[in-house]
């Protein structure tokens, strides 16, 4: 029998994988977007997000250790339908660096998920391809407010 792995776990494989054989900048960066990462998950409106029943398991899980509940108890299916948001104008940092990593890093989280079978690419298309729509939008955006201003 074999256990889904909760959020927290798959998010601390993900980027204890992408953190090896990196430089020390970088690797601070990735520490930086798991912090809001986690910290993203943990505020997002689960009922909006996942209905009342969720929500309320989730409320349960937080009368026992309020830090981390959501990362505890849910797994990739839910961490997929998430991912969209956290690469939204008004959630990435203001450092150019750290947006970039931080979308960087969100597509190759989907990636990672299905690779993994982590998620059924199939059954979380929509969720799949929102992401990858966002962090298309937020990499085009982020281009171009850095590019130098060539003319005046």
């Amino acid at each position: 029998m074999s256990m889904t792995p909760n959020i927290s776990a798959v998010l601390e494989t993900f980027f204890f994988d992408a953190e090896a054989g990196k430089s020390a900048a970088t690797r601070a960066r990735y520490v930086r977007t798991q912090a809001a990462l986690a910290r993203y998950i943990e505020t997002v409106d689960v009922a909006d997000c996942f209905g009342d029943d969720v929500a309320q398991l989730v409320a349960a899980e937080r009368e026992f250790d309020s830090s981390g509940a959501f990362l505890r108890i849910m797994t990739a299916e839910e961490l997929v339908v998430l991912l969209p948001g956290f690469v939204e104008d008004e959630r990435l940092p203001a450092c150019r660096a750290d947006a970039r990593t931080q979308v960087s890093m969100t597509d190759r989280l989907v990636a990672f998920l299905i690779r993994f079978r982590l998620i059924d690419g199939s059954r979380f298309s929509r969720a799949v391809l929102d992401t990858q729509v966002a962090c298309a939008t937020a990499r085009d955006r982020l281009r171009r407010h850095t590019e130098p201003r060539l003319f005046g």
